[in-house]
């Protein structure tokens, strides 16, 4: 990036300190005039008085006044005394008010700027006024070769983003797979206002619907205004691995669960009508945790709920689900599952 100097020179008559010290005040309402509309509430920054270079302004502001022939000399001295390495602006101005003079100076910049307003003040024939050098050095640009965002400004939007993937997204997906692990990777374009225009899984960890699901949450991210307001694209990794680690379970579905439990309901409802005829009024719920070999059978089978109250009933129905043959889990491993049985008397 190029560096802009900016100069101001205001002429007045007389010299010395008392000229210094008159014309100082008029220099700094000419930068407040320069920045006025910049700064946080514009899109680009304000610029900064620099000591040296006022100093140089107001030599070149006074030089201007006094012999005007020499202030042809600015650009050969900018350029000996190396003040300007990224390149310079400057704009010789004269007036009395500061607000009109900063209005007159056509100088600009998009990155951050150091100044120099020197004034000298000048009375020619009973009017006063300023002469002004306005020189601006532009100094590099701090997000240079970069991206318009930090990993400082996406890490938090992120860090939140990975989280709820995971309960919305990940949690449910593992219902359909309890052994879906990976790292996904999801492409975001941020907008210049940081909103998230555009967003897609770049690499997922093989279903689909994790993607879909991912992708819609990306989407409706709000990110920090990116630099400039030039569109970012981000690409952010997310890992995910199951409650387990590394250990392969089994899977079996719904339907799977019910069409086995089906074939033992006979003697299920066996083992209820024998406790009722003590208890014509029990009913209530039983809930196994039932482990099951990756061949199908059941390897150990525990009471976890019992809300009957028949420890009879709850042993009578855990023998018989200890003999339940399964079809053999996906992934040929073994897997532990919960299930509830529910006991209704007949009214």
């Amino acid at each position: 990036m190029l560096s802009v100097l900016l100069l101001c020179a205001v002429t007045a008559a007389g010299l010395g300190s008392a000229n210094t010290l008159q014309a100082a005040g008029f220099e700094n309402k000419v930068l407040e005039g320069l920045n006025k509309g910049r700064g946080e509430s514009a899109t680009k920054p304000v610029f900064v008085m620099d000591t040296a270079l006022r100093e140089f302004a107001r030599k070149y502001a006074k030089t201007a006044a006094t012999d005007p022939k020499a202030a042809s000399e600015l650009d050969h001295e900018v350029k000996e005394q190396k003040l300007a390495l990224r390149g310079y602006r400057y704009q010789f101005v004269a007036g009395s008010d500061a607000a009109a003079v900063a209005k007159e100076v056509k100088l600009d910049s998009d990155v951050p700027a150091r100044a120099g307003v020197g004034a000298f003040a000048v009375n020619n024939k009973g009017q006063s006024y300023y002469q002004v050098v306005v020189i601006i050095v532009m100094d590099p640009d701090p997000m240079e070769g970069k991206t318009g965002l930090t990993p400082a400004q996406t890490d938090p939007v992120m860090n939140d983003a990975v989280t709820r993937v995971k309960r919305t997204c990940y949690d449910v997906a593992l219902g359909r797979n309890p052994n879906l692990k990976g790292d996904m990777v999801v492409q975001m374009t941020i907008g210049d206002t940081g909103a998230v225009s555009a967003a897609k899984v770049l690499q997922g960890l093989g279903d689909s619907e994790m993607d879909i699901c991912a992708a819609t949450i990306a989407k409706g991210l709000k990110f920090p205004a990116p630099y400039k307001g030039k569109a970012v694209t981000l690409n952010h990794p997310m890992r995910f691995v199951p409650p387990q680690g590394d250990k392969v379970i089994g899977y079996l579905s719904r339907a799977q669960l019910d069409a086995a439990f089906q074939t033992a309901s006979t003697d299920l409802r066996t083992c209820y009508d024998r406790e009722r005829t003590n208890n014509p009024k029990l009913g209530g719920e039983l809930i196994f945790t039932i482990d099951i070999a990756g061949t199908g059978d059941v390897l150990a089978s525990k009471v976890t709920k019992n809300d009957t109250n028949s420890t009879s009933l709850a042993g009578c129905v855990g023998a018989r689900i200890g003999s339940l043959h399964f079809p053999p889990p996906r992934y040929n491993a073994p897997l532990t599952i919960d299930y509830p049985l529910s006991f209704v008397p007949d009214k």
